[in-house]
């Protein structure tokens, strides 16, 4: 070799490039912490965004993502239309908004995701099957079946409590004024009940707390159910079986009523403000 003293400053180069190839590629392969889902709260938003239940047919009802942590929810049952926002992060229930009625096969799925019935129950139900369903539901309750349910959970539960969950019906205000007058008529026995178990200071805590107000320029009746409360006066700060501490709100739409419920509370200051943010950001289109 006519050059040898080149050869260390060679060897030192190839290691410096070496380094410098080692360094790019690194940099290229791996990820920010921050585009992985490493929180339970992101995870069940990566399930949940897949998860929204929706008809393709729907011209006005659906989800549309919004800039920042929530999306915009908006229900039309064929004559009123409604939208708030939720957490990215939250399921939302729309298919039987009634904005075009459900096939037997769409009817098949709905069913499918909410009731205990087999594959082979479920293919064996024929449409007067499942509006049978719908009848013995509004039969059994005032409000009928839910005319759509959003839940902070990757869950929405039809057949049991969700405490996560909140359920949104529309129905007659007649059957609604009759309903918050059995409540509280039920209440006033549970009261002389409590009173006598308890004490008549345990039995006032115990009592739903009602107020009115205004939600976008229509009124409300607003039924704040209380949390268990022990025998020496202690509050319970979680839900329970027999008081879960929800929430319903009577919007009066003149013929009809829209009751928003809140099944239970979440004891999550989290979930319970952005339940606060779905009132705040509520309106009628």
């Amino acid at each position: 070799m006519r050059y040898p003293f080149l050869l260390p400053v060679i060897g030192i180069l190839v290691l410096i490039l070496t380094a410098l190839v080692g360094y790019f590629l690194m940099a290229q392969t791996s990820s920010p912490v921050s585009d992985t889902p490493d929180t339970q709260s992101e995870a069940i938003a990566s399930i949940s965004r897949l998860s929204d239940r929706t008809l393709a047919g729907f011209q006005k009802t659906g989800v549309v993502d919004l800039d920042g942590p929530y999306k915009k929810v908006t229900a039309y049952d064929g004559k009123t239309t409604f939208s708030f926002e939720v957490p990215d992060e939250w399921l939302v229930e729309l298919r039987n908004t009634g904005e075009i009625p459900m096939n037997e096969e769409e009817l098949r799925g709905f069913f499918g995701d909410y009731w205990d019935f087999s594959d082979e129950q479920l293919a064996q139900k024929t449409m007067g099957d499942f509006l049978n369903i719908f009848q013995e539901i509004e039969a059994e309750t005032s409000a009928g079946f839910p005319l759509m349910s959003v839940a902070a959970s990757d869950r929405i539960y039809y057949i049991d409590g969700n405490i996560f969950q909140t359920d949104f019906y529309l129905y007659p205000t007649s059957m609604a004024q009759k309903e918050i007058l059995n409540s509280k008529k039920q209440e006033a026995e549970d009261f002389e009940e409590y009173a006598s178990r308890y004490s008549e200071e345990i039995a006032k805590t115990l009592q739903t707390k009602w107020e009115e107000g205004f939600i976008d320029g229509k009124s409300v009746i607003i039924a704040h159910e209380q949390l268990e409360v022990l025998e020496n006066g202690e509050r319970l700060n979680v839900a329970t079986k027999g008081r879960p501490g929800g929430e319903e709100i009577y919007i009066n739409l003149g013929v009809k009523t829209l009751l928003i419920r809140k099944q239970g509370f979440t004891n999550s200051e989290l979930l319970e403000n952005n339940f606060r943010h779905l009132i705040s950001t509520f309106k009628f289109e």
